[in-house]
């Protein structure tokens, strides 16, 4: 067997095991960012949903508000309370 052939062979494996545990590295990392970008979707997601009842009560309580009696005046001499 040719010591060449060989050592081309060995410097061939050792160059794709360098490649895959690169792209093992890279995929863990993005599956990490994935995990942080769904994290903060959720919460993002739950803050719209707090957000939305909020709003909801804000518009009920304003209309409940517009509604009541209405204290001014019809008239021009009379004062405004």
């Amino acid at each position: 067997m040719d010591v060449d052939a060989v050592l081309l062979s060995v410097q061939e494996r050792d160059k794709w095991r360098r490649r895959v545990d690169l792209l093992q590295r890279n995929l863990a990392e993005v599956r990490e960012h994935r995990v942080r970008l769904e994290q903060r979707l959720r919460k993002i997601k739950r803050d719209l949903g707090r957000l939305a009842v909020y709003s909801d009560a804000v518009a009920e309580q304003t209309l409940r508000t517009h509604r009541s009696t209405n204290h001014a005046t019809s008239e021009a001499q009379l004062p405004r309370r």
